[in-house]
């Protein structure tokens, strides 16, 4: 095991490397069996749950001459009987009685010593801590005190003092023993790992490992930090060879079930899918334990494929289990790093293959009632991606009051929200939508003065302006049109033409109209419901000549345009036209929608409309063929009753002219 721990652990942490040849055993195939056929895992256990030095000798005042009192042999005698019942409370009570009895007696530090390892033992951790302190400083002997404030760094850490235990193990200083070094320096590094100081705890574990440590004598938790650290380095292979060391020399460890999953999300990253799901199932048969529910979100995963791996069937129920009924994975250790650290690789998965609205729903049934202080940085960075990206589908299809949910649970969980102009910019969109302009004006601001580029800033330069329309702030929004470098400079007259019809009709309609213009441009496809609006606006205000500066470039072109818009919108560009003095070119219009097949209101309209403008000459055009499609409607209607009234007028004037005389 020294040799394993010499050449295998050192040099998987340090470098990288893997030992090749006869030298390395088969963790796989040895110290623990990952093989599906396996009944059941090979572990070697042990309870190896303290300090390697813990245990202290019968009595060392005995030993030189010292003469105990009956009592004080009969508080040993318990104590070692606590060993047979792991019950040490009446070596406890008895060592308690005889320390207050006497004063100053020689044996203090033995006896203080009993009651901390008592403690210690069954896992009372906070009073071990008390006794070791007074074991410490009533310790005349330097070896011993240094095992008393060992094992007090020991306590600290298992009641997760963490800084308290950090300051203790670095006040040992250089000891001699070997033993309490090597283990000390592993301690060091564990507390710098929880404490989040990772380079810190990478280096101590490397000085950790140079000495040569007994396996057996490097803590759980050791193992457990180095296997971590390697995974998150991409080094799933030697991560894997701590974890199957940790669970092979401590299996009775209450995190070895928890270890499992470790492994199997290592082998996964190996692409032993196979093997991996074999050991997740293991532990999620285990139903009712933290572990096992963190084993299912694993299973989950897996059986969504994200990680290219085709894995069987039978981890679909365990998908279905989890995604659906609410189940007992959000109440098993809502807080634990590992909890929603696998929750998080679940709901990105989701989000991944496309159901980014149940990824978010199961995020946000583990974060209900959390403060943010209990968000690990893995399930933060999961609310993040899934959020953004829900955010941005909901934006896309329109659905703004869930895009909005979202933007006020992101921007109050994360200050950099308020940094990221992209996100600013969709945060303004659903504010514009939604119709609170003003906020969406700062939004729009905020991420305009962020943007590096000219090309990241015109799309927040465009919606300030839009925002400037919908709130009637012309100036402004003719200021921006005229200053604003991202826009280029066709866009001053065509700002200015805008703003000239905005102002000309004067209400929160046009600017909405203006803004839907305005779109329609940057994009270069304007709506045809939008330019039908602007011309039905236009007509009803009397802002015919301004609309018609205003579309100018637009209507020539999709004049020849047969597939652009529909009868209605071209009805609406012929009242513009015509409206603005243009009759031919609205008979072009007209005639469009007067041709099209079947009939419908508009196109009967239009027709109508091109029958009087030939009536009264403004344009030449055969208004036979629009009258005949009107005297074809049923009888009764109100456009046959209107064609038969100008076929009459029509045919009484024919009348008139060949008799000479004058029509009125």
């Amino acid at each position: 095991m020294r040799l394993w721990a010499k050449k295998a652990c050192l040099l998987i942490f340090l470098t990288g490397a893997v030992v090749p040849g006869r030298g390395a055993p088969s963790l796989a195939g040895g110290i623990f069996d990952i093989s599906p056929e396996a009944k059941e895992p090979n572990f070697h256990r042990s309870q190896v749950l303290y300090p390697p030095f813990l245990a202290h000798e019968y009595s060392g005042w005995i030993a030189v001459g010292g003469k105990p009192s009956e009592e004080l042999l009969e508080a040993h005698e318990a104590f070692y009987g606590g060993f047979r019942s792991s019950n040490f409370h009446p070596a406890i009570q008895a060592f308690k009685k005889k320390l207050m009895e006497a004063d100053h007696p020689p044996w203090a530090a033995e006896a203080l010593w009993h009651i901390a390892e008592g403690y210690h033992r069954m896992r009372h951790f906070q009073e071990a801590a008390q006794y070791w302190s007074m074991t410490v400083r009533a310790s005349g002997e330097k070896e011993l005190a240094s095992k008393a404030a060992a094992s007090l760094a020991e306590s600290l850490f298992q009641c997760w003092r963490l800084a308290e235990a950090y300051e203790t193990l670095n006040s040992l200083g250089e000891t001699g023993d070997p033993k309490i070094k090597s283990w000390a320096l592993f301690r060091l590094a564990d507390c710098a790992y929880e404490l989040g100081e990772k380079a810190k705890a990478i280096e101590t574990y490397q000085k950790a490992l140079a000495m040569d440590p007994d396996p057996r004598s490097i803590p759980p938790e050791s193992l457990e930090n180095m296997a971590r650290i390697l995974e998150e380095r991409g080094r799933g292979k030697d991560a894997a060879r701590f974890l199957m060391m940790a669970i092979s020399l401590h299996g009775e460890n209450p995190r070895a079930s928890l270890w499992m999953v470790l492994l199997a999300r290592a082998m996964r990253a190996q692409g032993k899918i196979r093997e991996a799901v074999f050991l997740a199932e293991k532990v999620a048969g285990t139903r009712g334990s933290r572990d096992a529910s963190i084993a299912e979100m694993f299973l989950a995963t897996v059986g969504l494929e994200c990680y290219g791996a085709k894995v069987s069937i039978s981890v679909a129920p365990m998908t279905k289990e989890i995604l659906y009924p609410r189940s007992e994975v959000f109440t098993q250790d809502p807080k634990g790093r590992d909890t929603q650290r696998f929750l998080a690789e679940l709901a990105e998965c989701l989000a991944k293959r496309g159901d980014s609205i149940l990824a978010w729903q199961l995020l946000g049934d583990l974060k209900r009632g959390l403060s943010p202080h209990s968000l690990w940085p893995e399930f933060q960075r999961a609310l993040w991606n899934v959020g953004i990206r829900v955010m941005r589908e909901s934006v896309e299809a329109g659905s703004f009051l869930v895009a909005e949910e979202i933007f006020q649970e992101l921007a109050d969980l994360f200050g950099g929200f308020w940094q990221e102009p992209s996100l600013l910019i969709l945060a303004a969109k659903t504010k514009e939508e939604l119709g609170f302009n003003r906020v969406a004006m700062e939004l729009y601001g905020r991420a305009r003065s962020l943007s590096s580029s000219k090309s990241q800033m015109w799309e927040p330069a465009l919606g300030l302006i839009r925002c400037y329309l919908k709130e009637l702030l012309l100036d402004e929004a003719m200021r921006a049109f005229r200053e604003e470098g991202a826009l280029g400079p066709e866009w001053k007259k065509r700002g200015e033409d805008l703003i000239k019809w905005v102002s000309k009709i004067g209400t929160k309609e046009a600017g909405e109209m203006g803004a839907r213009w305005l779109d329609g441009m940057v994009r270069r496809d304007p709506h045809p419901s939008t330019l039908g609006a602007i011309a039905r606006l236009s007509v009803e205000r009397g802002a015919c000549q301004e609309a018609l500066v205003l579309l100018a470039d637009l209507l020539n072109p999709l004049a020849g345009d047969q597939r652009w818009g529909d009868p209605r919108v071209w009805v609406s560009l012929g009242d513009l036209l015509q409206c603005g003095g243009r009759t031919k070119d609205a008979v072009k219009w007209y005639a469009r929608a007067a041709s099209s097949e079947p009939l419908d209101e508009p196109g009967k309209d239009a027709a109508l409309k091109l029958v009087r403008i030939s009536m009264e000459g403004e344009a030449k055009t055969d208004l036979e063929p629009y009258l005949g499609k009107l005297l074809r409607e049923p009888p009764g209607s109100p456009w046959r009753v209107l064609a038969e009234s100008i076929r009459a007028k029509i045919t009484w004037r024919e009348k008139v002219h060949q008799q000479g005389g004058k029509s009125s």
